[in-house]
């Protein structure tokens, strides 16, 4: 069994928060730009452990979020945008 991970600092936290959003704005390239869908199920996946927390791991964009007192936020095609709750 390994021990306990160290909390991670709020620089090491927004920088791998970058390093995610980065791989999104990759992968959203080439499914858009490419026709490559196989990166579809990537993106689904990168986007549920960024905003979901889970058994063994905290959502990163929700601690960040908690550590600047954000509200997330959500939208709609036509650029409406409302406070959410988390609710899982």
């Amino acid at each position: 069994m390994s021990p306990p991970r160290a909390p991670r600092s709020m620089a090491e936290m927004v920088d791998r928060l970058r390093e995610h959003t980065s791989l999104l704005r990759e992968y959203l390239e080439r499914v858009m730009n490419d026709g490559d869908r196989r990166y579809l199920g990537e993106i689904a996946v990168k986007v549920r452990l960024l905003a979901m927390d889970g058994k063994s791991n905290k959502a990163l964009m929700l601690r960040v979020g908690e550590l600047i007192d954000a509200t997330p936020m959500a939208g709609t095609d036509t650029g409406e945008r409302f406070p959410t709750r988390r609710c899982w």
